[in-house]
């Protein structure tokens, strides 16, 4: 799996590779130029010549930091390859500092093509000259940038974007935070980014993954333990990794071998949400299903189930039920279970919200905390807290916002972030659902899962993945090893329905069929590794 840096951490990792390690600021340009100038060979190899006999040309913008140093030492390495270069300056040339400056010497003492792009009179040929590149490489801004793009910079940006040509980022694309994956204002759209190191946060998370577009990661030539002491924000999963985590299932288990999970899901017009939510359940691998519904919807629940056994708890709206009998009722169902899911469908009226309120604070299983449970326990942190048994809490940004009293806009702005605050804050394990899940430990451990696609965007998806978590913890698959494991195999069953297209028409029980060929291929990686830069 491959960690992921803020920009706070790169600039310690470049510190301390200077300072503990040795490597000077100028040697750590050099390789990634040198890396970068390599990716950008292929592709001007790759792209078609047409008649011409000569190399396409490649026109790179550069500013005056060490993201323009980059710049010039690719632009050097290409014109020793013998790819025409022509380098634009967005900064007037007696500015540049540091390695940079001492880079882009080299550039002019070579004789390569350099142009003052600096003032906006420059922009109509700027403009003129972008036209004719084959490739036009951003080299503007680095990771350290931190506000919104404004003036004569937007401008270069957008000047970028509007050449015909590929586009290759070096590091992150200009007016990307490296911290979100949000653009600041305006930022370079790129066919590739070639970054450098380790992979920055917001190369991640959507927006970033579509603005990057595909990336090359490039050593700098640091030692491979200098990301591990310097630590990570995040960590991208991937299928080895995840196929560690994978329950082992032994030839000679039996249905108590694998878990018993009791659902808690469904209420009248909402039994679609218990159905998958019991069914992914059984998909994922546990030994025995209970579904205990609502009284007003336990007769169309049991005429939809044939694996599941189905039980009343909650029930209907408008009848009341004291806390000690519902105590009594949950007590005898939780008895022999070894995980429990709960919220799908339930309904929000108080005497539903009050229930799953009781059963979140005071149950010794491990539970999956989702959809009407979690609008449940809105502004209540203490009672996941002080729960006796670890939770996995799964809101999507709208439940989340809800629980903790923010909008959607400011969770979506900084997904990794607010994860990361309320897992702390709640002690739970934390599934942000969207594009590009995140899973955020209580420890301050996080991931972002790449699998799935815009089809799984539709009704039922999460009751599935509810029901994949709560099996996954049934068999006792520790908290946080399941979320990873749940939200991988979610999006890889998804992928697979989807077979390649945008997922257009996908339904959530179409995520069913393909659930158990998903496990198995991840089961067939265990003993091979996980690839992983520290344990989940």
């Amino acid at each position: 799996m491959t960690p992921l840096m803020t920009r706070g951490q790169m600039r310690r990792y470049d510190v301390a590779a200077t300072e503990r390690y040795g490597i000077e600021g100028l040697v750590l340009m050099e390789n990634a130029g040198r890396g970068a100038a390599e990716v950008i060979r292929r592709l001007v190899g790759s792209l078609p010549r047409g008649s011409r006999a000569a190399p396409p040309r490649v026109g790179l913008v550069c500013g005056p930091g060490n993201n323009g140093g980059d710049g010039f030492v690719v632009a050097r390495h290409l014109a020793n390859a013998g790819i025409p270069v022509r380098v634009q300056l967005a900064f007037p040339p007696d500015r540049a500092r540091g390695d940079a400056a001492r880079n882009l010497a080299v550039a002019r003492a070579m004789g390569l093509e350099l142009h003052d792009a600096s003032r906006p009179a420059a922009l109509p040929r700027l403009r003129r000259a972008l036209a004719a590149d084959a490739v036009v490489v951003d080299a503007l801004f680095g990771t350290g940038l931190d506000r919104e793009v404004e003036g004569h910079p937007r401008r270069l940006i957008e000047a970028m974007n509007a050449a015909p040509g590929l586009k290759v980022a070096l590091d992150i694309p200009s007016g990307l935070d490296a911290d979100t994956g949000r653009p600041l204002g305006v930022c370079f759209r790129a066919d590739h980014t070639v970054t450098f190191g380790a992979l920055k946060v917001g190369l991640a998370l959507h927006p970033g993954v579509e603005l990057a577009g595909e990336v090359d990661l490039v050593d700098l030539g640091a030692p491979a333990r200098l990301a591990e002491e310097i630590g990570w924000a995040a960590v991208l999963l991937d299928e080895a990794g995840v196929a560690a985590r994978v329950p082992a299932r032994p030839a000679a288990g039996h249905k108590g071998t694998f878990g018993h999970l009791l659902v808690v899901a469904g209420s009248r017009g909402k039994s679609g949400a218990a159905v998958l939510a019991a069914q992914a359940g059984v998909r994922s691998g546990a030994g025995l299903v209970t579904l205990a519904t609502r009284g007003d919807a336990r007769d169309v629940v049991e005429a939809r189930v044939r694996e599941v056994m189905v039980e009343e708890l909650l029930p209907a709206p408008g009848v009341r039920r004291s806390g000690a009998e519902l105590d009594r009722r949950w007590e005898a169902l939780a008895r022999g279970k070894t995980a429990a899911a709960v919220g799908p469908g339930c309904g929000t009226d108080e005497a539903a919200a009050e229930a799953l309120r009781r059963i979140v604070a005071r149950s010794r299983l491990p539970l999956v905390v989702d959809a009407d449970a979690l609008t449940a326990l809105a502004g209540r942190p203490g009672l996941v807290r002080r729960a006796p048994a670890p939770r996995v809490l799964t809101p999507h940004p709208g439940e989340l916002a809800r629980m903790i009293g923010t909008t959607v806009e400011q969770v979506q702005a900084d997904r990794l972030g607010v994860a990361r605050s309320v897992a702390r804050e709640w002690k739970a394990v934390v599934v942000l659902k969207g594009a590009r899940t995140v899973v955020a430990a209580p420890d301050g451990r996080a991931f972002v899962n790449p699998t799935g696609n815009a089809g799984m965007a539709s009704g039922g998806s999460g009751d599935v993945l509810t029901g994949i978590l709560g099996g996954l913890l049934a068999q006792r698959v520790e908290p946080l090893d399941a979320a990873c494991v749940g939200v991988w195999a979610h999006g890889a069953a998804g992928d697979r329905a989807a077979g390649g297209s945008d997922g257009r028409g996908l339904a959530a029980r179409d995520l069913l069929a393909e659930l158990p060929g998903v496990l198995r291929r991840l089961a067939g990686f265990r003993g091979e590794g996980s690839g992983s830069p520290g344990p989940v």
